[in-house]
């Protein structure tokens, strides 16, 4: 990114969507956890249990993991340069995992897929359904739509972090190209600023 505190500005989003998303989505799990369900088996067993569907971590590891990312990324590049690659590869994972957790997230509340048989990751298939606005009897429905609101809103952070950072790294290209074409002039031994480069750059068309 051109202006390093543009990194403080993003990932300082990130970091509050993660952590009201983490609020969120603990509260969720424990209702989750606490709520009424039926028990139905196959071959006298549980078909759904709170283990097999990973004890509510779908939740709870995505905000809690992108909170610690995101402080990382502050510690480490909030007043510096971030190197266009770490950017570029950082924000377009953590784009492609959201994407997936918000499927994910959105399938086991209202089962977009409408699997019937192998379904374990989803312990909402235990469920009663509830009353009223709520999916699920002792689950209030706002928990699950703002936990997904604010996964929406960190996929669009990175998205626009992704786009900044490939800028960069044409930026950084450019720049590039443009100290090889001094040297080749006669103006790479030490005597040529970055500022000079960058007028260059502007004046041949590179920058």
């Amino acid at each position: 990114m051109r202006d390093p505190r543009t990194n403080i500005y993003l990932e300082g989003f990130i970091t509050l969507f993660s952590l009201l998303g983490l609020i969120f989505s603990i509260i969720y799990t424990v209702q989750l956890h606490h709520a009424p369900f039926f028990e139905y088996t196959i071959d006298n067993g549980p078909q759904i249990t709170w283990s097999r569907s990973g004890s509510g971590t779908l939740y709870f590891i995505p905000p809690a993991f992108t909170l610690i990312l995101s402080i990382t990324n502050i510690l480490l590049y909030g007043y510096v340069y971030m190197p266009p690659f770490y950017g570029i590869l950082m924000s377009s994972t953590m784009v492609l995992a959201w994407i997936a957790v918000f499927i994910l997230w959105l399938h086991c509340h209202i089962n977009i897929f409408d699997f019937s048989d192998d379904d374990g990751f989803c312990y909402q298939r235990n469920l009663y359904s509830g009353y009223g606005n709520d999916t699920y009897e002792g689950v209030n429905e706002r928990l699950m739509v703002a936990a997904m609101a604010f996964a929406v809103l960190i996929i669009i952070i990175y998205a626009l972090y992704v786009i900044l950072t490939l800028g960069q790294f044409v930026e950084a290209m450019r720049i590039r190209k443009a100290h090889r074409r001094a040297d080749e002039m006669g103006h790479g031994e030490g005597t040529t600023t970055p500022f000079e480069l960058r007028r260059q750059g502007e004046r041949d068309g590179t920058l």
